[in-house]
């Protein structure tokens, strides 16, 4: 019996130590100026093994939009590297930057953001015929905006560089 007892604790020991712990850390939060205004928020997922981001995003119910909400996640290059074209685009020339996980399309002095992988999660239905919503995180940064995201990832992204 005693051996049972004292092979069982280890075994919950180790796996109680061997389990990865994820921190979440809220970088910025805003409130875009779309139609469908949407609530944004960029956060830091730290865990034993790498640094990740998420960017989590939710709408208003109204009678022209559905609740929606989305999470879509970046690794650190790519977090790098939205931030890096974010900060080169110039909003007086139209233009679209693509990469695998975001678009930035910059039309009439805006720029729109888009993260391609993310899908809502609401589970809700949109149609007659009862599919599922698919609408991807889009929405328009303002100047204000787009300068505050910048300087905030840009000195957490040049924190975590000087760390590794």
């Amino acid at each position: 019996m005693k051996t049972i007892l004292f092979s069982l604790s280890i075994l919950i020991s180790t796996t109680l130590f061997s389990q990865n712990k994820k921190i979440t850390e809220e970088i910025i939060n805003f409130k875009t100026m779309d139609q469908n205004k949407k609530n944004i928020v960029f956060s830091k997922i730290t865990s034993e093994l790498n640094i990740s981001f998420v960017i989590t995003a939710s709408n208003g119910n109204s009678n022209d939009y559905i609740n929606c909400e989305w999470k879509s996640f970046l690794s650190l290059s790519e977090m790098v590297s939205f931030v890096e074209q974010l900060s080169v685009v110039d909003i007086k020339k139209e233009k679209v930057i693509e990469y695998n996980n975001f678009v930035i399309k910059v039309k009439r002095h805006k720029d729109r953001i888009q993260f391609i992988n993310s899908q809502c999660i609401q589970q809700h239905k949109t149609h007659f015929f009862q599919e599922s919503c698919k609408r991807t995180l889009s929405f328009i940064l303002t100047n204000d905006q787009k300068q505050q995201l910048i300087t905030q990832m840009g000195v957490l992204l040049n924190n975590q560089n000087s760390v590794e």
